[in-house]
């Protein structure tokens, strides 16, 4: 299957999730970083999830429940090969019971015999009877005649039981039809829960999948049709792409620890919870092993294949700018600028140029060749992102912002604005002109009207102006 550039997942989800997006009650507008776009930087780690490389077809060795299995060769775990012996039925019982049942026959043949023979004579002996004699021959030749009949029929039936008996003993090897690794044994037909399960199941091999699990409390971070990644546990360096197939929500794992592995690689502290597999389709399962375990994780971005920064089509934004005049015709000349909404160093709001490259035709995203890099955050686009609004970042509370050194803002809240002189949040913003005044916080779309100055609403025409910047 050709390998998928996954890079709309996530987009699809932040879209669902930036619909009215908005600066409402003190929240800013979200935005998310572009590393975690790219699937790159510490921004983009996500949630790991155990796996398990599995066959996607499986056989299931029954046993005949009238029988002892005399001796089990097959080991869990271990591979085995079309036509190795699965496990051998006890038929010593059998082997005496077949030996009765010829000894029966052979009597049975010896007395058909003797009767046959006392037909014979009896009839040679009528021959030379008187005729008043003759009617008594007759009598006990039919009745013998009558004999005869019922044992060859019983011979026939003896015969029959034979052969059964012949073939029981020796098919007591059971032979595996496919070559593959024995996954489970149950000894005594049902799983841990009762349930009815075969002896023995085979997954073969050839077409590989990945089976993982995944925890009721965590259920709706993984959706059917999810993009994700394939991370080996020994080797950093390989990966592999797929689609989530399915996700069993008939069959819970019931199970004293949760199998949600963070990216710490810690396990959660809650138990006796229940548990769901769930399989991801392989675009490519080359150097995967069969029962090889790994890690899963959700493809949020770029494929790591996309060098450079890329961002979903979505994220750009075009403008019809003045392009001057025709040389020739004089007519007016325009072009479109490309940009995006990015927070700035003041944790707000700004119309970014960005100068786009190709465009991946499999997923639509754009390549920025300067305007925007690993460092920054953008906002899916809509009528609610204006100029100098605030916004939320896509991290913990204690994150650094994009700057990377403004540890008095606080993401998600209503003070956005960074520490200066060691003054508390909010209490000053960072100075950004050349004599020193204070920048204002911009509303609307750009005009001072309103603009609030240390939370005092300052009408127009007092508020004072400022040397552009330089």
């Amino acid at each position: 299957m050709k390998k998928k550039w996954i890079a709309v997942v996530l987009a699809v989800a932040l879209m669902a999730g930036f619909a009215g997006c908005g600066t409402k009650n003190g929240v800013g507008i979200p935005v998310i970083s572009v590393a975690t776009l790219n699937g790159k930087g510490d921004a983009a780690v996500t949630d790991r999830y155990a796996g398990v490389v599995v066959s996607e077809n499986t056989t299931k060795i029954e046993r005949d429940s009238s029988r002892t299995v005399g001796k089990l060769y097959a080991e869990e775990g271990k591979e085995i090969a079309a036509g190795d012996v699965l496990f051998t039925y006890d038929v010593e019982m059998q082997r005496l019971d077949l030996d009765k049942k010829k000894l029966e026959l052979e009597k049975m043949q010896t007395d058909n015999k003797s009767v046959a023979s006392q037909i014979t004579q009896l009839k040679k002996e009528r021959d030379k009877a008187s005729k008043d004699n003759k009617l008594q021959y007759d009598i006990e030749i039919q009745s013998l005649e009558a004999q005869q009949r019922e044992n060859d029929y019983n011979i026939k039936l003896k015969q029959r039981e034979i052969t059964q008996s012949e073939a029981t003993v020796a098919n007591a090897d059971v032979l595996s039809p496919v070559s593959g690794k024995v996954v489970a044994i149950h000894e005594d037909g049902t799983d841990e829960q009762g349930n009815p399960q075969p002896y023995i199941t085979i997954q073969e091999n050839g077409a590989y999948r990945v089976k993982g699990t995944i925890n009721e409390l965590n259920r709706q971070a993984l959706n059917v049709g999810s993009s994700v990644k394939i991370l080996s546990r020994t080797d950093g360096n390989k990966t592999w792409t797929g689609t989530i197939s399915a996700i069993d929500m008939e069959n819970p794992i019931q199970s004293n620890d949760n199998p949600y592995i963070s990216v710490e690689g810690g396990k959660s502290d809650l138990t006796s919870s229940s548990s769901y597999p769930f399989y991801v389709e392989l675009d490519s399962s080359e150097e995967l092993l069969l029962g090889q375990h790994v890690y899963i994780t959700l493809n949020l971005g770029v494929s790591d294949l996309m060098s450079g920064v890329w961002i979903p089509s979505f994220y750009v934004c075009f403008e019809v700018l003045d392009g001057g005049k025709d040389e020739n015709s004089g007519e007016d000349l325009y072009r479109s600028q490309a940009y995006v909404w990015a927070a700035n160093e003041h944790g707000k709001l700004e119309k970014r140029s960005v100068v786009l490259g190709d465009q991946d035709p499999a997923t639509g995203c754009y390549e920025i060749q300067s305007g925007i890099t690993m460092e920054d955050y953008i906002a899916s686009p809509d009528d609610t992102c204006k100029i100098g609004a605030k916004v939320d970042f896509d991290r913990p509370k204690d994150a650094m912002n994009p700057a990377g050194d403004l540890s008095g803002v606080t993401p998600g809240g209503d003070d956005v604005t960074p520490n200066v002189d060691g003054m508390p949040d909010g209490d000053i913003a960072e100075p950004s002109y050349a004599d020193g005044a204070i920048q204002p916080e911009v509303g609307g779309e750009g005009d001072l009207d309103g603009a609030d100055w240390m939370g005092v609403d300052t009408p127009l025409d007092q508020q004072p102006t400022f040397p552009e910047e330089g």
